[in-house]
């Protein structure tokens, strides 16, 4: 379903407006997409009744047909072709995309737009890239067949990092920063996930490719007044405990000292 419908529903609505001598502008989308989710329906239907799988999976030629309709009866494993591609892309639609539909996935690579459908080379995907890519749905992206060159022991690692943290990842969702551009390189993207039933939260911060400024102060809107928080960095194995008005109010100060790099906090209520 990747064509331009709009056309042909144009000649249609011409040809019955014509024939009735009536307005007939929009009928031919409606009944289009009607007849789209009754076809989904019937898949869905026929599985259920025959023991098959009842899962749909929607890549959305860009996320287009993420509409209410279409989650109500299918999910995103692949949020969308384009996001196979570079990491800015892959950060700014994580930033609106998890705000509205929390379960699906991306890839876990990172290629230019023309090199999408090509096998990936080199070692695969670093810690930069793999954190950029954590996601409810972790795709093993990475090309590793016939690859003298593909570094398993980092792909383990990436792994076992998303593994440990991927309960997190359908919690609250916060944007720390602004909304970037997919094409833009230059600045801070960082997000943050809050468990408050159990106590638990994620930092992410990453530094894009060609961002000058090295550091970056995030105040976590999830923190309450009176509890104290203890906050580890995974890279370093520093931990700092700060109480929530301060996480709050001033925020902590996170520097990455070069760019294109991350950085993680586990963050706990200490007790």
């Amino acid at each position: 379903n990747n064509a331009d419908p709009t056309p042909g529903w144009g000649v249609l609505e011409d040809r019955e407006s014509k024939q009735y001598g009536l307005p007939r502008y929009g009928l031919a989308e409606n009944k289009a997409i009607q007849g789209h989710y009754k076809l989904w329906d019937a898949i869905l239907d026929y599985c259920a009744k025959h023991g098959k799988c009842t899962y749909i999976d929607s890549c959305a030629s860009g996320g287009g047909r993420n509409d209410l309709e279409s989650m109500r009866r299918g999910i995103p494993f692949l949020r969308s072709d384009a996001d196979r591609a570079t990491i800015s892309l892959r950060l700014s639609m994580t930033t609106s995309f998890c705000k509205w539909i929390p379960f699906h996935g991306s890839s876990s690579e990172e290629k230019l737009p023309n090199e999408i459908l090509l096998p990936g080379r080199g070692k695969g995907s670093d810690t930069f890239v793999n954190r950029a890519s954590f996601l409810p749905i972790r795709h093993m992206t990475s090309a590793y067949t016939q690859n003298k060159d593909f570094d398993f022991a980092q792909e383990r690692k990436n792994l076992q990092e998303w593994r440990s943290i991927h309960h997190l990842l359908t919690k609250d969702f916060y944007v720390l920063t602004k909304w970037h551009h997919p094409l833009d390189t230059y600045g801070w993207t960082v997000i943050a996930y809050d468990d408050p039933g159990n106590g638990e939260s994620l930092l992410l911060a990453f530094r894009q490719e060609n961002c000058e400024t090295a550091e970056f102060t995030a105040k976590l809107p999830f923190t309450e007044d009176k509890i104290r928080y203890e906050l580890r960095n995974e890279d370093t194995g520093e931990t700092i405990v700060k109480e929530g008005a301060e996480l709050r109010k001033k925020g902590i100060v996170i520097r990455l000292e070069h760019p294109r790099s991350s950085a993680m906090f586990r963050i706990h209520i200490q007790h």
